[in-house]
């Protein structure tokens, strides 16, 4: 009779739709999966930057603060030391934190530039240019994340210029 396949057809029609609907929340387990998977490597790839300083540059640091010593440079040996503690001391601390305001990452950076101009008897000038439209308090970065581009810099670039001429860092900051 007419009832009996009208409600045929309509457990059929739900039947299917039940199918469809598992089928589509299935999926959309596997890609909500996928993207916490994705977001996982991402943040310990950050971590894994955020914690790792060249160790070149840390042992280069003591053995430069080991010369004032012998050298008998006391004061410039002390006023190194309290510069390099500081700025392990402020990447330790910011490598518990996945994001920084950029003005925690450019005081970190300043003080590792300010520490390689030392050791390289200021061999090059050092210019930050922020444009006026960033607040660097309002914009947040991952941890050391200008830092190894600025020590390839300093690494590849000034300090081959071995005192022929003095070298010139520029940073550069502005919204695009």
């Amino acid at each position: 009779t007419w009832w009996f396949i009208s409600l045929l057809a309509l457990i059929v029609s739900y039947i299917i739709f039940i199918i469809v609907r598992l089928i589509i929340a299935r999926i959309r387990e596997g890609e909500k999966a996928k993207t916490l998977v994705n977001k996982l490597m991402a943040e310990y790839q950050i971590t894994a930057l955020q914690a790792q300083m060249n160790p070149h540059f840390i042992f280069n640091a003591i053995n430069t603060i080991q010369g004032y010593i012998l050298e008998k440079k006391e004061n410039d040996a002390y006023g190194y030391l309290a510069k390099f503690s500081k700025l392990i001391r402020m990447v330790l601390n910011n490598s518990q934190e996945k994001m920084l305001p950029l003005e925690q990452e450019l005081e970190v950076l300043d003080l590792y530039i300010e520490l390689e101009q030392l050791r390289f008897d200021h061999c090059f000038e050092y210019h930050l240019d922020i444009d006026k439209t960033v607040d660097i308090n309002d914009i947040y970065i991952p941890g050391m994340l200008i830092q190894p581009y600025v020590e390839n810099a300093i690494w590849h670039g000034i300090i081959n210029l071995k005192n022929s001429r003095k070298g010139h860092l520029r940073v550069g900051i502005e919204l695009q």
